[in-house]
């Protein structure tokens, strides 16, 4: 190994052991976006469709349920909720001593409902899973979106350590999901006035490609 191999070597290590431990971990951040659009019920189909294209722009996968509006539209829409499947069950247990969580998005009387994930990042220890669900009422339609983004940091693969510097330097696959958002939004915006009614981005979400958590974020 040549003299500035390994002074290069050394700065990357000496870097990392500053900004990261380098004990293995995981970490798990949920972000979630909800809108209200005053949209006409003659859109429904293609703002669905819009809906779901601009999900699978950002997604390596997708699942994709339609269905149905209930036979009276409620006067308010229902927002999304998270359920715990295996609450009560020896899984569940098992799954809580160990840290994971087992929290899942639930979504009442949907129209679309999107389960999608970008696993474009697996190999850097990254990994997002991304939820969108529809609901319509009486004045429109209310748009639900919940995203997870998993990481893996510390250790000493090069994988992880090549990882690790880029997100010091211009952040990591989780600066995508706030601009998957605005796209969602974006595409719902084409049918009538938009309103955020409620979200969360972490601040870890911003990134030097994109920085869109402010966009998302309600005032």
């Amino acid at each position: 190994m040549t003299k500035i191999a390994v002074t290069a070597l050394v700065t990357a290590l000496s870097t990392l052991a500053g900004c990261a431990s380098i004990t293995p971990t995981q970490t798990t951040e949920s972000a979630y976006l909800v809108l209200d659009v005053k949209a006409s019920p003659n859109d429904r189909n293609a703002l669905l469709n819009d809906v779901t294209n601009a999900v699978k722009t950002h997604m390596s996968s997708a699942r994709v349920n339609r269905g149905i509006p209930p036979a009276t539209l409620p006067e308010k829409p229902t927002q999304f909720r998270l359920t715990n499947p295996f609450a009560g069950s020896s899984l569940g247990a098992l799954a809580a001593a160990s840290g994971t969580s087992t929290q899942v998005p639930v979504c009442d009387d949907s129209l679309l409902t999107i389960s999608a994930a970008d696993t474009g990042g697996m190999q850097y220890g990254e990994s997002t899973s991304f939820f969108t669900c529809v609901v319509q009422y009486r004045e429109g339609f209310q748009v639900n979106v919940y995203a997870t983004f998993s990481e893996v940091t510390g250790g000493l693969t090069p994988q992880v350590i090549g990882a690790t510097l880029a997100k010091q330097m211009v952040g990591g696959r989780s600066q995508f999901i706030p601009r998957a958002m605005n796209d969602v939004r974006t595409a719902v915006g084409r049918y009538g006035e938009v309103a955020i009614v409620d979200s969360y981005i972490p601040d870890s979400f911003r990134g030097a490609f994109v920085d869109s958590v402010s966009t998302v974020s309600k005032n």
